[in-house]
């Protein structure tokens, strides 16, 4: 794996990584993974709630009654992604990373919103508030803009490819006996970059952002029945763990005992 890691800071992890998959293949030349910025994070929801949540395809209606359907439908999508963007703000605050992943420019330069991110935002704070109306017309037009973090519209960067949620939280309930490392969620990657190297690069931006948190192990849930997820997992070093304490606590404690294995990866220190 080839890492070219930027500037750091407590709002911004920044790194290069060249193709995780061959460009023939139809992997990206180079992948920017970092954190979103705090008027990113509606972007976030967005691609969270397609992923998890994607709209339900349309019935056959008269013309009319068609057009009250996709009223109510866009209205419901713009509460649920106002909830979900609120919902990762409140992560973000205590202490959550949502990394985020875009196609790395061919210069080698950072997008205009990683210029942003880096505008000295404390991460949790919450500069720009974007509607959900206005995320949809960013999502869905090249010529919108992003926020920055005084306020003001940026030029249209790359488009999002995909996100993962990078958390201490779970692993420091109360209610399980697990202790130390990072805790892997809500990998979300966009439709269109799918099998294309973009998970496997969150992977190893959690990785990066683990070691610059001196931290040991990471932490994932998988379907038992998602063989190609294992399989990525186990290529990038995650194992099965037993079903005996303190893991099967753990599972239990996020109530997933009935639908999750949980996998988990030891790092290397650094120079080794």
């Amino acid at each position: 794996m080839s890492v070219s890691s930027r500037a750091s800071s407590p709002l911004l992890l920044r790194l290069i990584l060249a193709a995780c998959m061959p460009v023939g293949n139809g992997g990206f030349a180079a992948l920017e993974i970092r954190r979103a910025a705090p008027s990113e994070v509606p972007l976030v929801a967005a691609l969270q709630l397609d992923t998890f949540a994607p709209p339900p395809a349309p019935p056959a209606l008269l013309p009319l009654l068609a057009q009250m359907y996709e009223a109510n439908q866009r209205a419901s999508r713009e509460n649920m992604l106002q909830r979900l963007a609120h919902d990762l703000d409140v992560r973000v605050a205590r202490g959550s990373s949502l990394l985020i992943a875009f196609e790395a420019p061919s210069d080698g330069s950072g997008s205009q919103a990683a210029a942003a991110a880096a505008a000295g935002v404390g991460a949790g704070e919450r500069v720009a508030s974007v509607s959900a109306a206005e995320v949809s017309t960013v999502l869905s037009s090249e010529a919108a803009g992003l926020v920055d973090a005084s306020g003001r519209y940026t030029e249209p960067g790359p488009p999002l490819l995909g996100t993962v949620d990078l958390s201490s939280g779970e692993l420091g309930l109360p209610t399980h006996a697990l202790a130390g490392g990072l805790y892997i969620s809500h990998m979300a990657v966009a439709a269109d970059a799918r099998r294309r190297g973009v998970a496997r690069a969150l992977l190893r931006g959690c990785a990066a952002l683990a070691h610059e948190r001196n931290e040991e192990h990471l932490y994932l849930h998988v379907e038992p029945s998602n063989a190609p997820a294992i399989a990525l997992y186990e290529s990038e070093g995650f194992s099965r763990l037993p079903d005996g304490p303190p893991y099967a606590g753990f599972t239990r404690a996020l109530h997933l005992q009935k639908r999750a294995v949980l996998m988990g990866s030891v790092l290397e220190a650094h120079g080794a």
